[in-house]
Order: C-alpha cells, then structure tokens, then sequence
C-alpha cells in the first residue's frame, strides 16, 4: 500500500504494520494528480494542478490531526489505472 507522507508529500510504499493514516474522500474534479505524475514530475509542475493543492491542503489537516501519513486514491494506485 502506498502512502503520502504528509510533510514531505513524497510516496512510502508499506506491505505489512501499516501506519495509522488519513483517507482523503474527494470528488474528482479538474487536473486531478495520478500516481504517474507524482512520481515523475517536478514539484515546480505539480504545484500548478488544482489536483496538488487539495492533497497539499488535505495532508496540512492530517498533520493537524497528528497523522504522518495519508491514503489520496489517484496518487497510491498504478498509473494504469482507469480514473
């Protein structure tokens, strides 16, 4: 399973003793961020999706709430996915 790290949001794969993380439900809506692209493209190109300012937003209220890690459903799935 795949999770964003909510300081750094970086990626951190876990296959077993999961961390306690927050769920980000969400509609999907304009430049929403895809796995692909989180782990491909620059921060300075990420920073410019309105898709990247929710989960940024998003992994802020997880801090706030004390959790290290969160679950975003595009980010943590292959890129091959169909969404």
């Amino acid at each position: 399973m795949r999770l964003i790290h909510t300081k750094t949001l970086t990626l951190k794969e876990f296959s077993n003793d999961l961390p306690p993380y927050a769920i980000l439900s969400h509609t999907w809506g304009e430049e929403e961020v895809s796995f692909e692209q989180i782990t491909t493209l620059d921060r300075s190109k990420l920073v410019l999706m309105a898709g990247y300012h929710k989960i940024r937003a998003f992994c802020k209220q997880a801090r706030d709430w004390a959790f290290k890690y969160a679950w975003v459903l595009p980010c943590s799935l292959h890129s091959g996915y169909p969404f």
